[in-house]
């Protein structure tokens, strides 16, 4: 007919197919790999359940031990955790209560028996231990009470705290116990105020209502 159009079938389109790795040299009469046995050889390890309340119960002993230390008692130290040890050596096995100072502003290993009744030793080191749930909560809530924060944080945002490690030595919170504490929407990737709590003076010591850089008093 004429003006009509004389159309090809569309082209036949191949299926996807993964070829075969090549490889060169190919591989022939390959033995079986050294240290693989087969599985009828093979036995079961023995193995006791961890028994996890047990945990639980000395490492609250041993922390309640590490704090009525004579060289613990009395000064401003906060709990961050408990450790489970062993000597190879000797065969034994020994436990690390790890507490902060906020007086020195350092980190204070206690080392206890496996029973968490004695204590071995008493080492201070210089550095910040991971923090403990008991520390981010009062960060929190000792930004929450800073009026800067009070009068641009709703009870609807959420906050968050993270520990600020410093290292310029020449600032004054080099060292120190301090938090940056953000407030923000849920839904928001970033947060609208942020302040820094400073847990070795109980202080909030600086603020930012717009998240750039942070400003003391």
């Amino acid at each position: 007919m004429e003006g009509q159009w004389n159309l090809l079938p569309p082209p036949r389109l191949m299926p996807e197919v993964e070829f075969p790795p090549i490889i060169e040299p190919p591989l022939r009469e390959l033995g079986q790999p050294p240290g693989i046995y087969p599985l009828e050889d093979w036995e079961p390890v023995a193995s006791e359940p961890l028994d996890e309340e047990r945990r639980t119960e000395l490492a609250e002993r041993a922390m309640r031990t590490a704090r009525a230390h004579g060289q613990i008692r009395g000064a401003r130290y906060i709990p961050i955790g408990v450790s489970f040890r062993e000597d190879k050596e000797k065969g034994t096995e020994w436990m690390m209560a790890v507490l902060f100072s906020y007086s020195d502003n350092r980190a204070v290993e206690v080392h206890l028996s496996g029973d968490a009744e004695t204590v071995l030793d008493v080492v201070e080191a210089e550095y910040q231990p991971a923090p403990s749930d008991e520390e981010l909560a009062q960060a929190i809530a000792l930004a929450r009470q800073d009026q800067r924060v009070v009068r641009r944080v709703s009870d609807t945002m959420r906050a968050s705290a993270i520990l600020r490690i410093g290292t310029d030595p020449a600032s004054p919170l080099y060292g120190r116990r301090c938090f940056d504490v953000g407030f923000g929407c849920a839904d928001e990737r970033s947060p609208r105020v942020r302040a820094t709590v400073d847990l070795s003076n109980e202080a909030v010591v600086g603020v930012d209502e717009d998240c750039g850089s942070v400003v003391g008093e």
